[in-house]
């Protein structure tokens, strides 16, 4: 039997192995989870099995150590058992090899030979050759035949040939050397047994960084199994690799022609300018060697252009290209922001990685960024700080993105760290083995938190492989969640490698009619982005410093617009008794309006003076509610305190008032009214009068100069009412809010110790019932007397 152990079932249905392929091969099992693994430990550890084992089977989560138990037993079952097969796959690893019953080959390798091997263990002991090699187990033999008459007939041919031009740079595998040949005037380096990235990388930096060669002379193979032909991955990364032979024409001399090479997934270097396949012959190395040979230099700008004839397949060690582009662009952004590239947490083979430095000059015609560029980083940050005003406070700052143990929680955290006023806190390193909804209870589970309630929320769009996979972003959700069950206010930056349009849109206008209303008081029709970040950009310095400039802006915002939401809702949520169904609706009406008008003043600061408008609506529509305060010939507040008589029902500003009016003075810039009886007064009973009476009966205040009202009213009436003249201030805005919490609440109200005036109306009311009580009983005495 043959089992599979790999936690990423994508990453074999990548290569063409689906779930139904594996239940239709009757001696194939994928195990994919460690529970798996253990309920089959009796079936797996039998003679005759072959067992291929992921190297990074639950390495980044928190069974890590409880899944490397499990290879140990597997590899030491392996020792005991020679009739018992181990394979240990990666995409990490570039070549193969056989050591006695154990196996090690790169992860694309397996899937495409599984189903030769699976049929070939049908009808025979498998033999593990063909796990490597597919259909034809003999490759690494003929290739050793191959390579065996090469050295025969250059045996045969030549004797010692001695390579004197000092240009040349000849790179010879520690075992297979071509023979009779020796480079004395240049330089012999020896490639000993490596396949990694990192190794192959290190290799380049050590022998090709110090001297300007004029050619290079590489094997086709070197190493355990000559059949991967290195050769050509080493040309790639010495193309990709930023140097003084970056440039220099590469040779790679070769027992094998082209036929034999192109299964291979570096062929597409042989395609570009200034490398050759040639014979491993000595005479025809030695013809080039000696410069015999003319052929045209390769510029950088053709290096380039020549590269985009190459096409790399991403490796499967990565989950998807969401995961190498996220590892691209730490790099990058580290890089470019002047942070030290180790620090990140990024892997050294991350960094030496032939397809990061593939698809950074996929994407870039300079992969490095020099002293100019972070120069001007410093300079241009610089003059964002200088730019912007300082915060109420500091903002806290919530990192969600599944990647953030990748290395951006460096990043972001140093980066934030060269700006004042900003906290950061991070999230996501568990999301890989969370299922969406625990995701999204996470993450709102936070964000609800009052002790670590963010200000901003940088949100990445994908949280987790699966969402990526089957392209249905949770991000939707959990703002929509944020927005509409928290509080609009927080600020949502989209902090993502994904460049789709289509998906950004999704993000910056979400229909609050999709989800079902949570809350009777939620400000605006949608929902959406506060904002975008790019992690995936050409320029990462501009992406840094976008990051800076957004983190800014969304502070203030959400310092402003947080507060004032919850304020909003305390209004919304008044207690004051007998206040009609009428004035709630418009209160919920007036209060989203005004929220949507903040929000939009940061882009348009005139808006301020209508959100100011639309709050002093409120005050005047509560005024107009018969339970405060009721009009007419006679004005009452709370029904039964008289503050006002009409005269004169002909003459309605002739009035009696139990208000005095006091104009401004210079302990008082403000004009105020004060609880004084006043026989006759002329000035018109307006909202002013009104809200002055309430204050001074249901509040206990003696006068409105106590209160903020007089300056909120002279506001109103002197700039909010002339948006083009003068524009209202965060600060007018805040004073006018804070005004209307403090009235909307009912404990606000003190008990009533004011005696307000005659009632008029009533005392007329009843000297006509005793007039007409009186007629009555005239009536009944004259009937007696006849």
């Amino acid at each position: 039997m043959i089992y599979i152990v790999d936690d990423k079932i994508k990453r074999a249905a990548d290569y063409g192995w689906s779930i139904d392929k594996f239940e239709a091969a009757h001696n194939v099992q994928i195990i994919n989870n460690l529970k798996h693994l253990s309920a089959l430990s009796e079936e797996i550890f039998v003679d005759g099995n072959t067992i291929c084992y992921h190297e990074s089977f639950l390495a980044k989560t928190s069974l890590r150590d409880r899944a490397l138990e499990k290879r140990k037993k597997l590899e030491q079952f392996a020792a005991e058992n020679q009739s018992f097969s181990l394979v240990i796959f990666s995409g990490s690893k570039n070549s193969r090899h056989i050591q006695d019953n154990v196996a090690y080959l790169p992860v694309e390798v397996l899937y495409e030979n599984l189903e030769a091997y699976a049929c070939h263990a049908i009808t025979e002991n498998g033999d593990i050759r063909y796990l490597l090699f597919g259909t034809t187990p003999e490759r690494e033999e003929s290739a050793r035949r191959a390579r065996d008459n090469s050295d025969w007939d250059n045996v045969k041919k030549f004797s010692l040939v001695d390579i004197g031009n000092q240009g040349s740079l000849y790179i010879k595998p520690s075992s297979g050397a071509i023979p009779n040949i020796r480079f004395s005037g240049g330089g012999e380096v020896t490639i000993y047994s490596i396949s990694s990235d990192e190794e192959i990388d290190n290799f380049v930096r050590t022998n090709l960084a110090d001297k300007v060669f004029d050619q290079v002379f590489i094997p086709v193979a070197f190493g355990k199994t000559l059949c991967d032909y290195l050769g050509l991955r080493l040309a790639m990364h010495i193309r990709f690799t930023p140097g003084p032979n970056q440039l220099t024409p590469i040779f790679i001399y070769s027992f094998v022609g082209h036929a034999d090479l192109i299964q291979n997934q570096c062929f597409d270097i042989l395609k570009t300018k200034s490398v050759f396949l040639i014979d491993r012959d000595v005479e025809v190395v030695e013809r080039y060697a000696d410069g015999s040979v003319v052929y045209p230099p390769l510029s950088y700008q053709e290096l380039i252009s020549e590269l985009e004839k190459v096409n790399l397949r991403i490796p499967s060690n990565y989950g998807s290209s969401h995961s190498m582009k996220n590892e691209w662009a730490v790099y990058r952004w580290a890089v470019a922001t002047e942070i030290d590239v180790s620090s990140t947490g990024l892997s050294k083979a991350a960094q030496t990685n032939l397809y990061i430095k593939y698809y950074s000059y996929k994407h870039l015609a300079d992969s490095n960024c020099g002293h100019e560029a972070k120069l001007k980083f410093d300079v241009r940050l610089q003059a964002i700080r200088d730019k912007r005003s300082s915060l109420s406070r500091t903002a806290s700052v919530l990192v969600v993105d599944d990647e953030v143990g990748m290395g951006w929680d460096v990043v972001i955290s140093s980066l934030f760290g060269k700006v004042n006023q900003l906290s950061v806190d991070f999230l996501g390193a568990d999301f890989r083995q969370m299922t969406s909804s625990q995701i999204i209870e996470k993450v709102l589970s936070k964000v609800k938190s009052v002790s670590s309630q963010p200000d901003v929320v940088i949100l990445d769009y994908y949280l987790s492989q699966q969402c990526h996979d089957q392209g249905t972003p949770i991000s939707v959700d959990i703002l929509q969640l944020i927005k509409t069950q928290v509080n609009p206010g927080i600020q949502v930056i989209v902090f993502s490698a994904t460049n789709q349009l289509k998906n950004l849109r999704l993000m910056q206008r979400v229909e609050k009619g999709n989800q079902p209303k949570r809350r009777s008081f939620s400000p605006g029709a949608v929902v959406g982005i506060d904002g975008f970040v790019s992690k995936f950009n050409n320029d990462a310095t501009t992406s840094a410093l976008d990051m800076v400039s957004e983190m800014y802006d969304a502070a203030d915002r959400a310092l402003l617009l947080k507060a004032i939401y919850v304020k909003f809702k305390l209004i919304h949520g008044t207690d004051i008794p007998k206040l009609t169904k009428y004035f709630r609706d418009r209160l919920s009406s007036n209060l989203e309006v005004a929220y949507t008008l903040i929000e939009k003043s940061f882009e348009v600061p005139k808006y301020k003076n209508y959100a100011y408008l639309q709050l002093y609506l409120i005050l005047e529509d509560v005024m107009n509610e018969e339970s405060l305060y009721s009009g007419g010939v006679t004005h009452t507040v709370n029904g039964d305190i008289v503050v006002a008589n009409q005269l004169d029902e002909y003459k309605p500003y002739n009035c009696e008032k139990a208000l005095r009016w006091n104009r401004a003075n210079k302990s008082c810039p403000a004009a105020y009214y004060t609880w004084e009886t006043v026989e006759k007064d002329c000035h018109p009973i307006s909202i002013d009068f009104r809200m002055s009476a309430v204050l001074l009966c249901l509040y206990g205040f003696d006068s409105t100069s106590q209160t903020d009202w007089p300056n909120i009213r002279d506001i109103r009436n002197e700039r909010g009412a002339h948006a083009s003249d003068a524009t209202i201030t965060v600060e007018d805005l805040n004073r006018l809010i804070d005004f209307m919490v403090f009235f909307f609440d009912l404990k606000n109200q003190a008990q009533i110790s004011k005696r307000g005036l005659v009632n008029r109306q009533a005392k007329i009311r009843e000297e006509e019932l005793k007039h007409k009580q009186e007629k009555e009983y005239d009536a009944i005495r004259r009937k007696h007397r006849r």
